[in-house]
C-alpha cells in the first residue's frame, strides 16, 4: 500500500529559487521518461505486438507518473505563489494598477 506524506521544511530566502528549480527539474525529467514509456506502448500497439493487460500495466504506470509530475509541478505554484505573496507585496498592486489604466 502506497501512503503519501506532505513534508514541509524551511529554506533561506536566497535558496528558494533554487529549490523550486530542483522540483521543476524533476517534473521534467520524469516527462522525459514518461513520454519514453507512452511510446513504447504507441510502438506496440501499432505493431500490433500487444498483450492487452501488459499494455493497461504500462499506461497505468504512465498515468502515475503524470501525477506525481502534476504533484511537482502544483508544489512549485505554490512556492511561487507564496514568494509572490510574502515577499513581493508590491508586485500584485503594480499589476492591479496596470489592469485599471
Amino acid at each position: 500500500m502506497n501512503m503519501r506524506f506532505r513534508i514541509a521544511y524551511t529554506v533561506d530566502l536566497d535558496d528558494v529559487f533554487f529549490e523550486i528549480s530542483r522540483l521543476v527539474e524533476e517534473a521534467a525529467e520524469g516527462v522525459s521518461s514518461t513520454e519514453a514509456k507512452l511510446r513504447d506502448v504507441s510502438d506496440s500497439l501499432q505493431a500490433q505486438e500487444v498483450f492487452a493487460e501488459m499494455e493497461m500495466i504500462k499506461i497505468d504506470h504512465v498515468r502515475q507518473s503524470l501525477a506525481k509530475i502534476d504533484v511537482r509541478l502544483e508544489e512549485s505554484q505554490a512556492m511561487l505563489a507564496g514568494l509572490t505573496d510574502n515577499v513581493e507585496p508590491d508586485s500584485q498592486e503594480t499589476t492591479d494598477k496596470k489592469k485599471k489604466k
